[in-house]
């Protein structure tokens, strides 16, 4: 917002110089009444509000085509309809620049969501291989102590968690690829 301000306020002030006049000596009499906002735009940047900044500036600006000596009144008027255009493009801008934003927040609250998802989904998987690893460790030491129908239970549970271990991985490598598809 304020860098837009700035510019074009900078903008404003060039165009108000380099207007066609009839004489340069008008000119150069205009710059010298605006090299002092100029200066205060350009040495003070980190002005308390500069929306208030900006504000005083422009109405000074007003006040001196307005009160200026050296414009006819056709010239002032075009000077002044050339303000207000300038005026409305800045209210534009300003505007555009607020909304897009606002888009860019948004979007990145939600690919922030999504990331918490995808490393709670790896979370889950990383702690289902641990598990598997586990109970392979005390399947082996275990199944010599047991009975072969011990055994036969233990082996089906361990096959059906490898089972679920596979199906956990696949998504996990689809919900990952899935991912690197929505980067690029």
């Amino acid at each position: 917002m304020n860098f837009c301000s700035k510019a074009t306020l900078s903008d404003l002030n060039i165009s108000l110089i380099t207007l066609r006049d009839a004489n340069n000596e008008r000119a150069r009499k205009m710059k010298t009444k605006l090299e002092p906002l100029l200066n205060n735009n350009r040495n003070n940047p980190s002005a308390s509000n500069p929306d208030d900044n900006f504000n005083l500036q422009k109405n000074h600006l007003s006040a001196i085509v307005k009160s200026s000596k050296y414009f006819d009144n056709d010239v002032n008027c075009n000077k002044l309809h050339h303000m207000e255009n300038l005026e409305k493009s800045i209210q534009f801008l300003q505007s555009q620049h607020h909304h897009i934003l606002g888009n860019l927040h948004n979007e990145i609250d939600e690919l922030k969501h999504q990331n918490r998802e995808l490393q709670l989904q790896i979370a889950k998987l990383t702690s289902n291989s641990f598990k598997k690893e586990f109970l392979n460790e005390n399947t082996e030491t275990s199944a010599s102590h047991l009975n072969n129908d011990e055994n036969i239970r233990l082996k089906k549970i361990v096959s059906a968690l490898e089972k679920a271990l596979k199906e956990e991985t696949a998504k996990n490598t689809e919900l990952l690829a899935s991912l690197k598809r929505k980067n690029e």
